[in-house]
């Protein structure tokens, strides 16, 4: 089975660097892109502004292709706005998780464009853990249930291809 690349989508504390890395307990050899790590090293020259925050996804997304190569990825960034995931998408065509988390307070200057049709795990009701095993078992998958996570027992289901 070919390795895969998961996207976990979501803004500053929704909690999607605590599902990789609870991920990565699940499944030896699993490489984890962290927004913030990838900024002190391979976008130490990038800031904050749109374009910036660009420049680093796409960066993050090429390497996360040529690391696919050898290994499952999880790609943990905020991806902010659907023109990003849009323009990562061209590059390496991953499977999205999004990170919600209603409950955070609003920042100032922190843009974030909320995803449409793809999984959506809400942090204000749903695990770490139960959100890691979800993710899980996307790397297990070619055609993946779509399931948009709430509280008492209530989900929503759908059928989507989720690529490569």
């Amino acid at each position: 089975m070919a390795n895969k690349i998961i996207c976990l989508t979501g803004p500053s504390g929704s909690g999607k660097t605590s599902v990789a890395q609870k991920v990565q307990n699940f499944i030896p050899g699993l490489i984890i892109l962290n927004g913030d790590s990838m900024r002190k090293s391979i976008s130490i020259d990038e800031g904050f502004s749109a374009l910036d925050r660009m420049k680093h996804n796409l960066r993050v997304a090429r390497l996360a292709k040529e690391l696919v190569q050898q290994t499952n990825i999880i790609c943990d960034l905020i991806f902010p706005s659907r023109h990003a995931r849009g323009m990562v998408e061209d590059i390496i065509h991953p499977k999205w998780v999004y990170i919600q988390r209603d409950s955070l307070p609003e920042k100032e200057g922190h843009f974030y464009e909320v995803p449409e049709n793809i999984m959506t795990i809400d942090h204000d009701i749903v695990a770490i853990e139960d959100s890691a095993k979800q993710i899980v078992e996307l790397f297990d998958k070619r055609k993946t249930k779509i399931t948009t996570l709430k509280g008492d027992g209530i989900t929503v289901n759908f059928n989507y291809y989720a690529g490569k």
